[in-house]
């Protein structure tokens, strides 16, 4: 089972345009533009949106950009409401994480991209869990389950257990940073586990005419 949207990041300029970065504004841009020059593109974000002045987009920050974004037509929806799903007890030793929720999160994304929405998720980039702090967008734009070989039995002694077999629940990630893959397909856990992202803004551009 696969799918995969069709809209991407704008690829980081160079020379970047905010010191920090601008990976916010590529996000936007790249759900917002079609094809062009991507310092214009980004460019274009900061004046409409950031009065002019090349800023980090924090998350309430993006919020107040989407809702100007949603009032001037230019996306049909978007909704930044965060599910939280009841975890039994024996699973709560550290609270809720969100990695304890991966399977509900991950069907969750499904439905959401089956309609047609894209995730705006704000990361960590280097991917040390949550002791680093947020410091990269992203967007989640496809999904993916995969047979693959069991990596707990492959050593097994029992050439049946040997071959069994798991299936790996995946999402496609969208990344504008020079650092990284332009793409890449992560297992959901281990993204929400590494690198944050459980509480993506989900957004659903406007068709492309």
């Amino acid at each position: 089972m696969k799918i995969v949207l069709p809209r991407r990041v704008i690829q980081q300029p160079t020379p970047q345009i905010n010191e920090g970065g601008d990976c916010g504004a590529c996000v936007i841009g790249g759900l917002l533009y079609d094809g062009g020059d991507a310092t214009s593109q980004v460019a274009k974000i900061y004046v409409t949106y950031c009065k002019s002045k090349p800023d980090s987009i924090s998350q309430p920050r993006m919020l107040a950009i989407l809702h100007e974004v949603k009032a001037r037509g230019l996306i049909e929806d978007f909704n930044h409401w965060v599910p939280m799903w009841q975890r039994p007890d024996s699973m709560s030793q550290f609270g809720s994480p969100g990695w304890t929720m991966a399977l509900q999160w991950y069907d969750y994304i499904k439905i959401v991209i089956r309609a047609g929405y894209y995730g705006m998720a704000m990361v960590t980039s280097a991917g040390r869990g949550n002791h680093a702090d947020l410091d990269h967008w992203v967007l989640i734009c496809g999904f993916r389950q995969r047979e693959i070989p069991n990596p707990h039995t492959r050593n097994s002694k029992d050439p049946k257990m040997r071959e069994s077999t798991i299936i790996t629940q995946e999402i496609l990630i969208s990344n504008s940073s020079t650092k990284a893959k332009n793409e890449r397909w992560i297992e959901a856990r281990d993204f929400l586990k590494r690198f944050g992202g459980f509480n993506a803004i989900l957004v659903l551009p406007k068709e492309v005419e």
